[in-house]
């Protein structure tokens, strides 16, 4: 296996999305490799400019390092998006793919979504055989666990291997399932590492916070209506920063064929999060998730509520309402164990980290100022 830490070059997908950028700048920290990143864009320069503003965001450490480049193309198309001549040249200089590419609109149904999420893993795939064969670093989502209780696995762990059951009727789950299982068939003949995050929350060093991610969705919708819905659900989360840095770390180690949980020891309790925007400041009188969904309808003329309804189904499982349902419990001991000889701790969720996530979410007016 290729060390990423000499000087070779790996492919990243998904540079622009929650993760990329973080993931990007860890590998520019953590590595020597050259980083190509994949990006769309109507032409060279609104491609860079757009992985530009997201590693900004992300902290990168040098915008203008000549290790990071960025490739033109389009991971639903052949071959990348990219010319036959382009495609042979990044083939034989890259040793590694690091595919976190993948749309995450709960809105959208199967069809709409799959050409990206497993047609774009299929295309990586057949890149990682071109020329010379390269590691495959593919981030999951333990979104493929989503009725893994139902399916008769009320815990899950990094060595339980997903079936269709287990995704329920989410269709992203679904997707996320199906790409998985073809990465796990090509280790036949390729390298693969496989890592599933759970809800990737904000940065914990500065609380910069995607403003598209599911919970703060949730927030915004819950601070517009001036209700939250009680539950007793968990999430397994973590923050992007630790999720991308414990990524790249892992990915360093020599063995492959391996599967990583990249999150918290402990997971987010869905009722905390409305507590800490209570003190923060923010007024959330609690109801049931009924009165809470009649809320949302009453308010549909705010993007906030509409948002949410749109992907309700997915909310529904993740605030534990369905009267047969239950998420099942997931561990991450090895994971961590690896990590611990790392030295790569798992920084908190606390009100301390919300406080920071509240007042970036407030300084960019994703949330109201109190």
């Amino acid at each position: 296996m290729t060390d990423p830490r000499k000087n070779d070059a790996v492919l990243v997908t998904g540079a622009t999305g929650t993760l990329g950028p973080y993931l990007c700048a860890e590998l520019l920290r953590q590595t020597r490799a050259t980083v190509y990143c994949l990006v769309r864009g109507t032409d060279q320069v609104r491609a860079q400019t757009r992985l530009r503003a997201r590693l900004r965001k992300a902290a990168a450490p040098d915008l203008d390092s000549p290790r990071l480049r960025v490739v033109r193309g389009d991971l639903t198309e052949r071959r990348l998006g990219i010319t036959p001549a382009e495609y042979d040249a990044l083939a034989e200089t890259t040793s590694a793919v690091y595919h976190c590419g993948a749309s995450t609109n709960l809105a959208a149904g199967y069809d709409d979504i799959a050409p990206l999420n497993i047609g774009g893993t299929r295309e990586v795939l057949g890149f990682a055989r071109h020329r010379r064969t390269k590691t495959v670093h593919h981030v999951s989502s333990l979104g493929v666990f989503a009725e893994a209780h139902s399916a008769g696995h009320p815990e899950v762990d990094e060595q339980d291997i997903p079936s269709a059951p287990m995704a329920g009727s989410i269709d992203y789950s679904g997707t996320k399932i199906t790409s998985e299982l073809e990465v796990r068939q090509a280790a036949t003949d390729l390298p693969v590492t496989i890592y599933r995050p759970g809800l990737i929350l904000g940065d914990s060093r500065t609380g910069a916070t995607d403003p598209g991610e599911l919970f703060t969705r949730i927030l915004r919708a819950a601070i517009t209506v001036g209700l939250a819905p009680t539950t007793a659900a968990q999430a397994p989360v973590a923050p992007v920063d630790y999720v991308a840095r414990a990524l790249v770390a892992l990915s360093q180690l020599p063995a492959t064929g391996r599967t990583y949980h990249l999150i918290e020891p402990t997971p987010l309790i869905i009722s905390d999060l409305f507590a800490h925007a209570r003190n923060y400041g923010h007024r959330l009188d609690l109801c049931d998730t009924t009165s809470w969904r009649r809320a949302l309808d009453d308010n549909q003329a705010h993007s906030a509520a509409a948002t949410i309804i749109s992907f309700w189904k997915s909310v529904h499982y993740l605030l534990d309402t369905p009267a047969d349902y239950q998420a099942p419990h997931v561990h991450s001991r090895a994971t961590r164990r690896a990590l611990a000889s790392l030295n790569i701790p798992c920084p908190t969720s606390d009100q301390a980290f919300f406080t920071r996530v509240f007042d970036h979410l407030t300084a960019t007016r994703v949330l109201p100022a109190l």
